[in-house]
């Protein structure tokens, strides 16, 4: 956990040298260890070493979301997220929630969507980012989409297409390899040098909240789709 806490601390650091807070609205984050360990115990789960410590670091103002680069199925492009730090009683209320929205709406067991822990949501209201609890660390491949941690439930679709695996298991479109990976994107930048190279432009907090380099920059990849 010591090297957990340790990374969740310079993503933190990361973000305020990109300009996205100030120091001054980091606050310390209200959960604790027995709060963590308890929630654990009673559903029966373990939440990665990660996330674990970033539930225990800060909150932050993130209301109005976070914009970076992502690797977004293959292709490097411009994606919000809401990426809150919960109280631990706000984490069980989504946790429960999302099971008995995937209960109603797929017949299907409490065993097949307890591994679903819902985290923030992908751009403007996309629908939930969820961490897949029955996947370790050591299942992640990079190069294997269906291994990644991370799964997006994507409300444009039919509720339905969430799809199950061949258990019965709900499954979500794969978003990111794992939760350390989402802190590199979206706290420390990590795709935007290799974006700022592609594209001549220099990224900062106010561009990347600019609606008109936005649109422009969709408008240049329809054209050439």
């Amino acid at each position: 956990m010591t090297t957990a806490k340790a990374f969740v601390e310079t993503a933190f650091q990361k973000l305020i040298e990109r300009g996205w807070v100030l120091p001054a609205q980091l606050t310390p984050s209200p959960n604790t260890e027995q709060q963590i360990v308890a929630f654990e115990q009673t559903y029966h789960i373990k939440i990665p070493p990660v996330y674990h410590a970033f539930l225990l670091s800060y909150q932050y103002p993130f209301s109005d979301g976070l914009n970076t680069i992502v690797d977004h199925y293959g292709e490097l492009e411009p994606l919000w997220i809401f990426l809150p730090t919960p109280t631990i009683s706000d984490l069980e209320k989504n946790y429960l929630e999302l099971q008995e929205f995937a209960i109603n709406a797929f017949d299907i067991s409490l065993e097949h969507c307890k591994h679903l822990l819902p985290i923030g949501d992908w751009g403007y209201g996309w629908g939930p980012l969820c961490i897949d609890l029955s996947k370790s660390k050591t299942d992640v491949n990079i190069d294997d989409e269906n291994t990644w941690q991370v799964v997006w439930l994507d409300h444009e679709e039919d509720w339905k297409q969430w799809g199950t695996d061949n258990n019965g298991k709900l499954i979500g479109s794969a978003a990111a390899p794992n939760f350390q990976t989402l802190l590199e994107w979206y706290f420390m930048g990590a795709f935007e040098p290799e974006f700022e190279q592609e594209y001549h432009v220099k990224l900062t907090k106010n561009l990347l909240c600019n609606e008109s380099f936005l649109k422009s920059y969709w408008e240049e990849r329809w054209q050439t789709k």
